[in-house]
């Protein structure tokens, strides 16, 4: 097969470009920096990597137009690429909620209608990398749960709107994932409130702080990047793919409470688990 990954400078990414070039197929493996570009050339034979940010119209047209234009194929496109704005929303300017939504939505809309073409002609797979965070939406996770859950009903679309092509559109959650994201991730969110007026950080910082508490305690059993990947695998070799796969005992959890627990009950719970017994 010919596969595009987006976002696969490192992680999940990288990693699935890896794991798949290894096993003979080719993989257009996009990525945004020049040092990412090199990494992913020299780290296998069938890895072709692509500048390719999904925030540039340009360059993705540019690279699905010389798809065609060297009548190459396209078996199936991994949504992969995704930034993470957290924090109170209270806090977030209107910047950190367009690039937010630009990187997770637009982008992974404007990737998947510059392939369709290539995607038809070889009846091929959409997988979107989604999150628990698309099924569960928790505090302090206002911009970055939106972006999720707008990927959620975009893929619910066009899992029936694409079928009449024979093009599969399948959803990936998966819940923690043990990765250095998560300590940028907490970083910038200290930055920003460091930032604000002093009684907009007595507001949150306590309840941030809490927040991050219980976000540590869930990656200290987060599962293994490699188990991402095997499932990602999974999801692009079956016959007949899942519309879902949940990714880890977190994802599963979440799900399930979400499913049984009446809408008030969980609400009651997250904010026991957020702020405790205020």
């Amino acid at each position: 097969m010919a596969i595009v990954i987006t976002g696969a400078s490192t992680g999940i990414g990288f990693s699935l470009a890896e794991t798949l070039a290894a096993q003979g197929h080719k993989v257009y493996a996009g990525a945004r920096k020049a040092e990412d570009l090199v990494r992913l050339d020299a780290a296998h034979s069938n890895i072709y990597a692509v500048a390719l940010d999904v925030c540039n119209a340009e360059q993705v047209n540019a690279f699905a137009e010389k798809l065609v234009t060297d009548g190459e194929k396209v078996d199936a496109l991994v949504n992969n690429a995704g930034v993470a704005v957290i924090g109170p929303l209270e806090i977030q300017s209107d910047d950190d909620l367009s690039w937010q939504m630009e990187t997770n939505l637009v982008g992974t809309a404007r990737m998947i209608r510059a392939m369709l073409p290539l995607l038809r002609e070889t009846q091929g797979r959409i997988v979107n990398v989604s999150s628990t965070s698309g099924l569960v939406a928790w505090p302090f996770a206002g911009a970055y749960v939106a972006s999720k859950y707008a990927i959620e009903g975009l893929s619910d679309v066009l899992r029936v709107e694409l079928k009449r092509f024979g093009i599969d559109t399948v959803l990936i959650n998966p819940g923690a994932v043990a990765t250095p994201l998560w300590e940028k991730t907490f970083d910038a969110v200290h930055e920003k409130l460091a930032k604000q007026p002093e009684h907009i950080r007595k507001l949150y910082d306590a309840d941030s702080a809490r927040s991050e508490e219980a976000v540590r305690k869930s990656v200290n059993s987060a599962v293994a990047p490699s188990v991402v990947v095997d499932t990602i695998v999974k999801a692009l070799s079956a016959k007949n793919p899942k519309a879902r796969y949940l990714v880890g005992p977190s994802a599963k959890i979440q799900w399930w409470m979400k499913t049984l627990m009446t809408t008030s009950l969980f609400d009651k719970l997250k904010f026991k688990i957020v702020y405790g017994d205020k």
